[in-house]
């Protein structure tokens, strides 16, 4: 019996595993095959098998004999070894140059320099080291690209409006974005974004946060973040923010999350008629508008005015990913100082930007040119 890719099995495959394992109690010479790449914060049945090899191989080592009648063999680079150097990569791939191409392991790790996002896979892949499920969404380097000055947008301009809150006594905030579409070097045309964004919070949010102090008492002087002095958060303001929005531009769509936002959600579509969808949390619903916005921060599409409130969220984000390898926004650590809700905002009102950007009908000129006859 073969199990495979034992790192995908999760704890609702435990029973599985169990049955799989001793239905081949009747048979004289039972044998089973695991075979792997290494696993995850989430792998719990793989790091189980994966400890158990590790302890029958160093016991080996030493001359001791744990279970001789499990063979384990594992390929990997070492703690200290940096994935990224071609010399350490003989170390998980014993058939390099056979079976696994040279050529396409230094096409993986030259995208994983380029894309955060991608660093983890190769680790975890391609020199089967062990990896968090938990992974820095926006480090400085590639966040800075988004410090771009383009053009302030204009009444009436198209604009994606979502807002995200918290419980009553957390953070909340709202975020804008304007898809502005222009030629880049090669005469091709593209879409470029200009963000912008606030969020609220209240005195009762954090109580391990000094708002007196900086950074966070220079943010709500310069009007960077809107500060309540009760215990509870009253969205009024967020709301007539939302309002404002609408009434300037062109707003398509306002997309929000439900699990505290239902009740102002309501209110703006029944009372004033706002495009208020509710966008579901989940990896699927997030993964493709994370992996273009990261796409677009790395070609300098995207202009978050280098706003430090954002910079200082952008920092908290982390991608957890799902099973499938499909990403979404989490603080990771849990702290409750790391706030995130403004990048949610972001993100949310991004994807539909992306999307409208999709189904935007273009001329028949650009796709054939003039016909002359």
């Amino acid at each position: 019996m073969i199990k495979d890719e034992i790192h995908e099995w999760q704890r609702k495959h435990r029973q599985l595993n169990e049955k799989l394992s001793t239905g081949g109690a009747s048979r004289r010479q039972p044998l089973e095959w695991i075979i792997t790449t290494a696993g995850d914060d989430d792998s719990e049945i793989w790091e189980e098998e994966h400890e158990f090899a590790c302890r029958v191989v160093e016991a080996g080592a030493r001359g001791q004999v744990i279970d001789d009648s499990v063979f384990a063999f594992i390929r990997t680079i070492d703690e200290d070894d940096d994935p990224l150097d071609e010399a350490v990569w003989p170390k998980a791939n014993p058939n390099i140059d056979i079976s696994c191409k040279r050529k396409y392991l230094q096409a993986q790790a030259n995208e994983a320099r380029q894309k955060p996002s991608a660093l983890n896979s190769f680790i975890r892949y391609n020199t089967n080291r062990r990896v968090g499920s938990f992974e820095q969404a926006y480090p400085s380097h590639l966040w800075n690209r988004g410090n771009q000055s383009f053009p302030e947008p204009k009444p009436g301009d198209l604009c994606f409006v979502s807002f995200d809150i918290g419980r009553t006594n957390d953070w909340a905030a709202w975020a804008a974005v304007f898809p502005q579409q222009f030629t880049d070097s090669n005469g091709a045309k593209k879409w470029r974004y200009k963000i912008k964004s606030k969020p609220y919070c209240c005195k009762g949010a954090n109580v391990t946060v000094k708002y007196s102090e900086p950074p966070y008492s220079l943010w709500i002087r310069d009007g960077l973040l809107g500060f309540q002095t009760d215990e509870v958060l009253d969205v009024a303001e967020l709301r007539q923010d939302v309002l404002e929005l609408r009434e300037t531009y062109d707003v398509k769509s306002v997309p929000y999350d439900d699990s505290y936002a239902k009740e102002l959600a309501l209110d703006l579509y029944n009372t004033h008629g706002v495009p208020v969808f509710n966008f579901y949390q989940t990896h699927l619903r997030y993964n493709e508008p994370l992996i273009a916005f990261e796409n677009a921060l790395t070609e300098g599409r995207i202009d978050h005015g280098n706003c430090p409130v954002l910079n200082f969220q952008a920092g908290n984000c982390q991608y957890n990913y799902d099973p499938k390898g499909r990403r979404m926004l989490d603080k990771g650590n849990r702290q409750r100082w790391k706030k995130i809700d403004a990048m949610v905002a972001v993100i949310m009102a991004f994807s539909e930007a992306i999307y409208h950007a999709k189904s935007a009908p273009t001329s028949v000129y650009n796709r054939r040119g003039v016909l002359v006859i």
